[in-house]
């Protein structure tokens, strides 16, 4: 498991207090929307202070459109965002990985990888990341200002185009700028149809013409491999600006959707046995479960987890800070006892999306001198039939399981409040 920075740790905190005017009194925070968060905060840790406003701005306009589209019409809004949603993960993990293998090549004179590389990663944001995610955005735009542009609905794919942001009104002079941010049509084109050039020392020459009309041509110019590599960390900045709108969208109206019972209407990309085992190891560690074990077969799903042993309560500190700041934070940790099959049914639950191409999953569970406690098996289809978290009685929960041996053993589940900040300063 990743290592928390203090910049993960503290981004809850962080997010409320900056967004406490754009969060309702009936928010609801779960993992999907903390694990977003936390990597946003993360990577947006070193924006200047005048750079990082403006990036607040841009999600402010974002969650403003998406915001009063659901004034208008809150199921289309809601089936809008849970597509999205159905489809983010898989696009932001190849994106993750797109961008790491791009830093990891920063400064290197090795000029055509890098400009090959670049132009791959940003085809992939633009295409694959930011359309799916604005699209939600969009499509509330549509909804607040009576629009009769089609292009801002969102396609069966669940992407809209973004072509459509040119078409904003009546902000455009504004607001179109903020969408735009990081997009570059033309840059785009050149490399989908191969109309670039790899020159000398990092530079490379690029165009681009409408087919249907050869007079309209852009370029060529001529770019440097830096230029390239900051478009795509400006379209970075927009997409996590993104993601923090649709967090503001999905905390305030997550209660609304489950009530309604709201679905997507697009099934999610089946994912590899690696990015299920990754997944499942991401959920065991918030029930205070470490994977020992994560074995596949066509059909089932076999894990050997194990439980932890109970750490003292506390309150920690955590420091953050730069050439210019610093503040200071206290987090409460506690340790409470907890029924196995409570927690393993609580994993069922997390990762049941994404193991709906298996027909069974069995779960043995181990203490921390690896004895075994039981096992817990269910049906893949009978987990959505399990009563929400927190809304069931354990019993009526244990009816669906196949296997039950875990009977009444207990583990030590760690729960820790959100950090609050103690002390800030601003250095001179």
């Amino acid at each position: 498991m990743k290592r928390s920075t203090p910049s993960s740790l503290t981004a809850i905190t962080k997010f409320c207090h900056i967004f406490k005017n754009e969060i309702s009194i009936q928010a609801e925070f779960s993992d999907f929307e903390a694990t977003l968060i936390e990597n946003v905060f993360e990577r947006r840790f070193f924006l200047q202070a005048e750079n990082f406003e403006n990036w607040l701005k841009l999600v402010r306009t974002y969650h403003y459109f998406i915001n009063h589209g659901s004034f208008k019409n809150a199921k289309e809004i809601a089936i809008a965002f849970l597509n999205t949603t159905t489809l983010m993960s898989f696009q932001l993990n190849k994106a993750y990985d797109y961008g790491a293998d791009l830093r990891n090549l920063k400064g290197s004179p090795a000029f055509k990888i890098r400009i090959e590389k670049a132009f791959s990663y940003y085809k992939l944001l633009y295409e694959g990341v930011y359309r799916i995610l604005i699209s939600p955005i969009l499509y509330g735009y549509y909804f607040y200002a009576n629009s009769k542009d089609k292009k801002l609905i969102p396609k069966a794919d669940g992407k809209v185009g973004l072509t459509a942001i040119e078409n904003i009104e009546p902000w455009k002079s504004d607001v179109e700028k903020r969408l735009s941010y990081g997009l570059n049509s033309h840059i785009r084109n050149a490399y989908g149809h191969e109309n670039f050039r790899i020159l000398d020392d990092g530079f490379f020459e690029v165009w681009d013409y409408n087919p249907n009309s050869p007079d309209n041509k852009w370029g060529p110019e001529k770019w440097h491999i830096d230029d390239l590599e900051s478009l795509c960390h400006r379209l970075e900045q927009s997409i996590e600006a993104t993601i923090l709108a649709l967090c503001l969208y999905s905390v305030n109206n997550r209660k609304l959707i489950a009530d309604h019972g709201w679905r997507p209407t697009i099934n999610a990309p089946k994912l590899t046995r690696e990015e299920i085992k990754i997944n499942i190891e991401h959920f065991a560690a918030k029930l205070s479960f470490g994977i020992k074990e994560c074995n596949f077969t066509e059909r089932s799903i076999t894990l050997i987890i194990e439980t932890r042993p109970r750490g003292i309560d506390q309150d920690i500190e955590i420091f953050e800070g730069g050439n210019t700041f610093s503040r200071r934070y206290t987090q409460n940790v506690k340790y409470y006892e907890a029924f196995n099959v409570a927690q393993v049914l609580g994993l069922f639950q997390r990762i049941e999306s994404d193991i709906s191409d298996y027909e069974t999953i069995s779960c043995e569970v181990r203490d921390p001198d690896n004895n075994t406690y039981g096992i817990a098996s269910i049906k893949v289809s009978d987990i959505n039939k399990l009563p929400p978290r927190g809304r069931q009685t354990l019993k009526e929960a244990r009816s669906f399981l196949l296997i039950d041996t875990l009977g009444e053993t207990k583990m030590w589940y760690e729960v820790k409040d959100v950090p609050k900040l103690r002390a800030s300063r601003r250095n001179i």
